[in-house]
């Protein structure tokens, strides 16, 4: 949808996870962004890891690609910022900072690497933004390609949470 009148806070997020690379671009509101448009992209950046613990040079350029194609797609849409976050093939891995590189060179973006807890965190806020979430308390489980967030929280305040290295990728991988 192009950029109307009025749409001057659009800002656009693009996840780069184990499996897949996601883009969402909002609109600011009163109480809440709304959503406007989302795009994903499979590019595996966590298949092929080394045991050493290293990326892939293919998967690396895939990520790469995919991020900058995202981007393309955010620009064109009129977004004023936008961030590229990446999750935990990225974090766990040794030659992160070439990853990095590379989607600089490509998008001209910054990769954002996060910790396990603050994944947890943002997807906490997520699902408790679009009311998902009970009063009382919840349990949130999000299952990406590289890992599981568990996030415990009391009336939306958030007493525990937890990043494991159980996602659906690396089990796949693991058990093939």
């Amino acid at each position: 949808q192009p950029a109307q009148h009025g749409d001057t806070d659009r800002f656009a997020v693009i996840d780069v996870g184990s499996n897949s690379v996601k883009l969402s671009i909002a609109v600011a509101g009163e109480r809440r962004p709304t959503i406007i448009e989302t795009g994903r992209i499979v590019a595996q950046l966590g298949s092929g890891m080394t045991d050493e613990g290293k990326l892939n040079d293919e998967s690396m350029q895939r990520t790469a690609d995919a991020v900058a194609e995202l981007a393309s797609e955010a620009r064109a849409q009129e977004v004023q910022v936008i961030r590229a976050v990446a999750t935990s093939a990225a974090r766990e891995a040794s030659n992160s900072g070439k990853l990095k590189k590379m989607v600089k060179e490509s998008s001209g973006l910054e990769l954002e690497i996060i910790s396990g807890d603050r994944e947890a965190e943002l997807i906490f806020k997520a699902v408790s933004g679009h009311h998902l979430v009970h009063e009382q308390g919840s349990i949130v489980f999000d299952t990406g390609g590289g890992s599981t967030e568990i996030v415990i929280a009391d009336q939306k305040k958030i007493s525990g949470c937890w990043s494991t290295p159980l996602g659906a990728l690396r089990l796949a991988h693991q058990f093939q």
